[in-house]
């Protein structure tokens, strides 16, 4: 359980792939709104903004898959899982491990944006 969300393990049916089953994690988002007003707003926002990061492709970034609107109130991500943990996890197990060459190795080639990620987000 994470401070502004959870993170569901869930199997995906994928039927245009012989019904076959993917294990997904599904990223919730907890809010307490009574007012369905905000709640549309919001809805759109995370929508467009979900839209934007589904169009986003590298080797550092989880694909998302897409959203779902059994999670909550608001609409809930939708990545493959990872059966190895989470960042958090592989940190508190291999910090130690971590060298400058190997973590500045793939943060700096993930820090250099292309020019569609920065299309994409000059657009939001």
């Amino acid at each position: 359980m994470a401070v502004f969300g959870d993170v569901w393990k869930c199997r995906f049916r994928q039927w245009d792939r012989d019904c076959e089953d993917l294990e997904v994690a599904v990223k919730s988002i907890r809010i307490d709104i009574t007012n369905d007003d905000p709640r549309v707003r919001l809805t759109r926002r995370l929508l467009a903004d979900y839209h934007a990061r589904k169009q986003l492709h590298h080797e550092n970034l989880l694909p998302l898959l897409g959203f779902s609107y059994e999670f909550g109130l608001l609409p809930a991500m939708v990545f493959p899982w990872m059966h190895n943990g989470s960042l958090t996890t592989y940190l508190e197990h291999h910090f130690t491990e971590l060298t400058i060459e190997k973590s500045s190795g793939s943060c700096g080639k993930s820090l250099q944006p292309s020019a569609t990620v920065c299309e994409i987000f000059n657009s939001l």
